[in-house]
């Protein structure tokens, strides 16, 4: 369910040109995510320490969701079980944006069409694929942890295209003629800021070892650094807190068109797209750390009933210099490629 409302001020500035500024809002609710049912609260906690990068040094306690390797079965609340995914439509989505637009209309052999979009979008994590996931969340406990960025959060954008056909000389001198007018020139240029990147980390939570029993992850969860088969994501950093580099390009068409006898007409046409070759990056390394289960050992001497637990600090380390964090890894696809050049001939009768 979407519900869209907008509003707009419009003033006309010249004749045929009109700016415009435009408020623009979404809200969707009833978004589809996958969460994991078959896992008990967690009683635990992991705590890593952050080696390299921005958040050198800082500590972090996660969720551990951790069991007895001594229970039977797959340790799960159902324990006939593995994972029970609940497909569940419980996300919400808002989108807001600005537009400021100038368009004039085709006067006096030119047209221009123009607008700069500041946005915002963000949900709770909707799952935007074709086929269920197992858990697409980090923690089914805590969902409110999920709301960040939006996948499609494109915050600027700037499109302007025009069309100028030049006719302006009407002397006697033809070959003026000729080289003045009859010319098509078309530029369209769209910039935007980059798509929003989820830092991920790669690696599962070291298990522990308390009163002489070692809490392992539950039968089939593991992949993240709370053994929960969630997302991969950073914990201490929301989805999509990261973005790719702004995308820029410019395409420009010019076209000459002969008349040769009363309705013949003959069309010679080049196209540029990506006139500049500026280079789109589409894609990046999202893994921004990786778990070292080797650490700082912990150990408290077990006295009556107090209990006692051997525990490793495990780390997080920041990937290294040869494949570092949002490094780009590709840079075309349909959409923004190389530069590309065309020529066409037409003939209309």
């Amino acid at each position: 369910m979407v519900h869209e409302f907008d509003l707009e001020v419009e003033r006309e500035i010249a004749k045929n040109t009109v700016v415009s500024v435009s408020y623009i809002g979404s809200l969707g609710r009833r978004l589809p995510r996958f969460v994991d049912t078959n896992l008990a609260p967690p009683t635990l906690t992991t705590t890593y320490t952050v080696v390299g990068g921005p958040f050198d040094g800082q500590k972090v306690t996660v969720p551990f969701f951790g069991v007895p390797n001594t229970l039977t079965g797959t340790r799960r609340p159902n324990n006939t079980v593995q994972a029970i995914t609940n497909i569940s439509s419980s996300v919400s989505s808002n989108y807001n944006a600005m537009v400021v637009a100038l368009n004039r209309r085709f006067y006096r052999s030119f047209q221009i069409q123009s607008a700069f979009t500041w946005s915002r979008a963000n949900d709770f994590g909707q799952a935007s694929q074709t086929f269920t996931a197992t858990n697409n969340v980090l923690n089914p406990f805590d969902l409110g942890s999920e709301y960040s960025r939006s996948n499609f959060d494109i915050r600027d954008r700037f499109s302007f295209s025009a069309i100028w056909s030049p006719s302006y000389y009407h002397g006697d001198k033809r070959w003026l003629g000729y080289l003045a007018n009859g010319f098509t020139i078309s530029p369209l240029i769209i910039a935007s800021s980059g798509v929003p990147v989820t830092p991920t980390v790669s690696g599962s939570a070291p298990s522990q070892t308390i009163a002489g029993v070692t809490y392992v992850a539950a039968a089939g969860a593991t992949g993240n650094s709370l053994d929960d088969d969630g997302t991969t994501r950073v914990p201490f950093l929301g989805s999509n807190s990261f973005q790719l580099p702004s995308t820029v390009n410019v395409d420009l068409r010019i076209a000459r068109e002969f008349k040769i006898w009363e309705s013949w007409k003959l069309t010679l046409s080049g196209d540029a797209f990506n006139l500049f070759n500026h280079v789109n990056v589409t894609g990046v390394n999202g893994q921004m750390f990786s778990i070292q289960s080797t650490g700082t050992v912990h150990g408290v001497t077990c006295s009556g009933a107090a209990p006692c637990f051997v525990y490793q600090d495990p780390t997080i380390t920041g990937n290294p210099s040869t494949s570092p964090f949002l490094i780009p890894t590709s840079s075309s696809n349909t959409l923004t490629a190389q530069r590309q050049i065309q020529v066409g001939i037409r003939l209309d009768f």
